[in-house]
């Protein structure tokens, strides 16, 4: 897998980011070791221990390499993941997304994060082809100076209960690639997929 840049640098400016060199997203998948569900690892999709209803979409699950992801950058700290079907069947979502960070040599940045029942608790979402589900993210941001801060020049979607993460394409809220963001040691916060993008951002 490449993340591949153009050589010019792209418009800064954009509130709380930075947005320099632009990223070519590839909905290539990405092996990783990672466990759906390990709390230290924020880049794992997972679903709710002890739902019910997770087992009912464990078994109709869109795997990785079924979805596209795109994420729009909203404002200062804020962002809208769209997960699209790319298959030729029906799959569900059901949970929260595992969102990870690339950094600029594409080795993979593992932010902390904690989820968030946002816009509401966790909803079955069902994708016929083509169709997508979304969930909002959050995330303070930070100095590039600071030691702690996470320069993040990619991003990478896990859908709930797979291992395996989906290179998303990072747009600005012009439409425009976005480059770089930058990140604060608390990490993201990440809403439940939803079935509409309405209210997924709402505070």
């Amino acid at each position: 897998m490449t993340v591949r840049r153009p050589a010019g640098l792209a418009a800064a400016g954009v509130l709380a980011l930075a947005l320099t060199a632009a990223l070519t997203a590839c909905d290539r998948v990405r092996e990783t070791d990672d466990r759906p569900g390990d709390p230290k690892a924020s880049a794992t999709g997972a679903t709710v221990p002890g739902d019910p209803m997770a087992a009912q979409a464990a078994a109709s699950r869109c795997r990785s390499d079924e979805i596209g992801a795109t994420v729009q950058v909203k404002g200062a700290g804020s962002a809208l993941l769209t997960v699209r079907n790319k298959s030729d069947h029906t799959c569900t979502l059901y949970g929260y997304p595992g969102i990870g960070g690339l950094r600029a040599d594409n080795t993979v940045d593992v932010l902390p994060g904690t989820h968030e029942a946002r816009p509401a608790g966790p909803v079955l979402v069902t994708l016929k082809p083509d169709k997508s589900g979304y969930a909002g993210f959050r995330w303070s941001a930070c100095e590039k100076s600071d030691a702690t801060c996470h320069t993040i020049t990619g991003l990478q979607v896990t859908p709930p209960d797979e291992r395996a993460p989906v290179i998303a394409e990072v747009l600005g809220a012009d439409g425009k690639p976005v480059g770089e963001l930058l990140v604060s040691a608390a990490g993201l916060t990440v809403g439940t997929l939803q079935p509409s993008d309405e209210k997924v951002l709402s505070d």
